[in-house]
């Protein structure tokens, strides 16, 4: 039996995968500010620098813009950025199903993983696939 390795992601990789994955789900529309700083650290469970090195990770891609003083707005999923918004969004639906996977076994059977509300868990948990915005 051949085993898979193991894929390795940053944290701040599984952050920037989770908000652009909750972007192209529609949770924010394109100019829409996203939720102060202090309230994603607490639905997503990380430091402030964690989640600033995966907003700073998105605004390079194009996905969101800072507005000093402001916040973080989405921006407009255009042909130029809609190819790496699915990459990042990949790597965490990936991390996702892998972290089910192990945990539920290939049949889901008397597991609860995959069905516990969207932003109740923390990036260690998992949403169902496309289970609403985060």
């Amino acid at each position: 039996m051949q085993i898979q390795q193991v894929t390795r992601h940053t944290l701040n990789e599984l952050v920037s995968g989770r908000l652009a994955a909750s972007i192209l789900d529609g949770a924010w529309s394109p100019g829409q500010q996203l939720p102060p700083e202090r309230e994603l650290m607490d639905q997503l469970g990380v430091s402030r620098a964690t989640l600033r090195e995966a907003l700073k990770a998105l605004a390079e891609d194009n996905l969101i813009e800072a507005r000093p003083g402001v916040g973080w707005f989405v921006k407009a999923i255009d042909r130029p950025n809609v190819a790496r918004a699915h990459k990042l969004a990949a790597v965490y639906r990936h991390a996702n199903a892998e972290n089910a996977r192990v945990c539920c076994g290939a049949n889901n059977r008397g597991c609860d993983f995959g069905r516990q509300p969207p932003m109740v868990i923390k990036l260690t948990g998992a949403t169902s696939s496309r289970g609403g915005p985060a």
